[in-house]
């Protein structure tokens, strides 16, 4: 009897260790809060999961990653496949990943299993540290907490070079305000200024003017503040806005009295069967692909096409295009045009946003 109960695993590092792969999960359950444990897998399992942690995405987000209990037995290519999901706040895509056998194995005796105890290929975190030996768990927390550390450490540093910039610039700024000249002013870093020389200025938000406390340089000052500035607001026609000309535009319109048929998310189990029925009843359709999909039923793609029917895209993981990227755009809008062409051997010219109604494009025949 399964104990799965809603467990989840979330992958919190990769790391390898005298020949040894090992990836860090904090298990999470019904009765428990929160495990961290140090799982021993085989290198392919955990190469592919390094270059998905790794992937260059967007450099100011901390994404977090959940690994699936899924998995499936690729008969065409020889391999399993499993997936994670990288989240964002309320974002999230699937991302699919080539496991071994043994990963699979162990995966579903953790789904299964009533205690983490019972599981020899797993290490806690908590009871390793006690013990001093255990230099491959030491290690994995280390290189989980590294890139915290090099980013805290980056931003000390900014922070001490951008307190010295400031604390130089001050003085010979202060001087020059409130005399109009740079006279004498020492290079940035140095004063030869005497002391009665600083001037402390204070602002009247009532007036805009400034008081000099040093009487040397009232006259000067007030003479300065006093003369009139301009500022010209940039005419709106002049402010440049991004917009692409199109050189041919399409419309797409169908016969009054009849309706189009689009099938989106696919490809599924169920796409062949959609596509008889069409066939069936002499119906026209229009399928919108998602390209994850394409990559895990690619037949129904080619049974589709060799059947007459249109295909589009429909987006790589139905993600919400506004919140991404330029390049993760790009990626989701023409990664699936190449594998849906690489099938059929057709291009694809259909496109159906993953968050927005439909353009009906096809119609019954």
């Amino acid at each position: 009897m399964s104990v799965y109960l809603g467990k989840v695993l979330e992958l919190q590092s990769v790391c390898s260790q005298a020949n040894q792969s090992y990836i860090t999960i904090k298990i999470s359950s019904e009765q428990e809060q929160g495990t961290e444990v140090l799982w021993k897998i085989d290198d392919i399992t955990a190469d592919h999961l390094k270059a998905i942690v790794e992937q260059e995405l967007e450099p100011d987000i901390v994404y977090k990653y959940r690994l699936s209990f899924y998995s499936e037995w690729d008969s065409a290519k020889k391999y399993y496949v499993s997936y994670l999901t990288r989240t964002y706040c309320e974002q999230s895509e699937r991302v699919y990943f080539t496991c071994s056998e043994q990963y699979v194995h162990e995966l579903q005796m953790i789904r299964n299993c009533e205690s983490l105890d019972e599981l020899k290929f797993l290490t806690s975190l908590l009871e390793a540290t006690e013990n001093p030996d255990s230099s491959n768990v030491e290690n994995a927390r280390s290189y989980r907490r590294l890139n915290r550390r090099l980013i805290w450490s980056a931003t000390a540093l900014m922070s001490i070079i951008i307190l010295i910039l400031v604390g130089s610039t001050v003085p010979a700024f202060s001087y020059k305000m409130a005399s109009g000249k740079d006279d004498g002013i020492s290079p940035i870093g140095s004063m030869t200024k005497t002391a009665d020389s600083i001037v402390e200025l204070a602002s009247n938000s009532e007036t805009g003017t400034i008081t000099a406390v040093n009487p040397q340089f009232k006259a000067v000052a007030e003479e300065e503040t006093t003369k009139p500035v301009s500022v010209a607001a940039k005419p709106v026609s002049e402010l440049h806005v991004q917009s692409v000309e199109l050189s041919e535009t399409v419309n797409f319109n169908i016969p009054k009295g009849t309706v189009a048929l689009t099938f989106d998310d696919g490809p599924s189990k169920y796409t062949e069967k959609i596509a008889d029925v069409l066939k069936e009843y002499q119906v026209g359709g229009t399928f919108f692909f998602i390209g994850e999909n394409v990559e895990k039923h690619p037949k129904s793609v080619q049974y589709v096409k060799n059947h007459g029917y249109s295909i589009g895209s429909h987006s790589m993981h139905h993600l919400e295009l506004t919140k991404q990227s330029k390049a993760k755009q790009k990626y989701e809008i023409t990664h699936p045009n190449e594998l849906i062409e690489k099938l059929t051997g057709e291009p694809v010219v259909l496109f159906a946003h993953p968050m927005e109604p439909r353009i009906k494009l096809s119609s019954i025949s």
